[in-house]
């Protein structure tokens, strides 16, 4: 039997965050969010029976544009500041900078189609897997063909990937469940691009700030 002593309901969530006094207490609520995901989605992986053929090492997914809301972007980004050496950061940034450049000239769609490889993938892995944004968390494929059909055709929007049905209904009430407790403390609801987001995150310390006041965090961000 699953233990589930250590995994907090939405509304006691919803409730730390109400309470929270700081952007930084804020934040530690998304992690405790990310806890309570990761434990339902095994769940439903193991009710259903699902065979994944995700493994350590398989980057495939780190290649697709990831949409973010600001309390996501601003956890990695104050996890960076905090974990992350200088010449790591400034590295960090550099990516970053090379991959707003790409993508700010692009619709939505276009980003879609198109592979960029995610700027925190380090030797194969991602370096903030366990705050990575819901974006990333829905990726569970069956399949390692379809996934690397999707990578080397990423223009081809149709094509249904390896993802079993119901599994991915849970995670989407999953997902749902954690924008709704930030959504209820007024907080920005706005989809950005990942590294447009992360970028400008990082280059102002004004970002967390504007989040904790509900307003937008990020001004050059937004997406198209």
């Amino acid at each position: 039997m699953n233990d589930r002593s250590h995994i907090k309901s939405p509304s006691t969530l919803t409730q730390e965050l109400k309470d929270a006094k700081t952007g930084a207490q804020a934040l530690n609520v998304l992690r405790n969010c990310y806890v309570a995901h990761d434990q339902m989605v095994g769940e439903a992986i193991n009710h259903f029976g699902i065979r994944l053929a995700c493994h350590a090492g398989c980057d495939l997914c780190c290649f697709f544009r990831v949409g973010a809301k600001t309390h996501e972007i601003l956890l990695i980004a104050e996890t960076v500041k905090s974990k992350f050496q200088a010449t790591a950061q400034a590295e960090l940034r550099s990516r970053l900078g090379d991959n707003a450049r790409i993508v700010q000239s692009m619709t939505k769609n276009e980003q879609c189609a198109t592979n960029i490889r995610c700027p925190l993938l380090i030797d194969h892995q991602c370096a903030v897997y366990s705050i990575r944004p819901l974006g990333c968390r829905r990726h569970h494929a069956q399949d390692f063909e379809a996934c690397k059909f999707s990578y080397e055709n990423p223009q081809d929007m149709q094509h249904p990937g390896s993802r079993h049905a119901k599994l991915l209904l849970a995670i989407e009430y999953i997902d749902d469940s954690i924008g709704y407790i930030f959504a209820q403390c007024d907080f920005d609801q706005t989809d950005y691009e990942l590294n447009m987001g992360l970028l400008e995150a990082l280059s102002t310390g004004k970002s967390l700030r504007r989040w904790w006041d509900r307003k937008k965090a990020f001004i050059q961000a937004e997406q198209k």
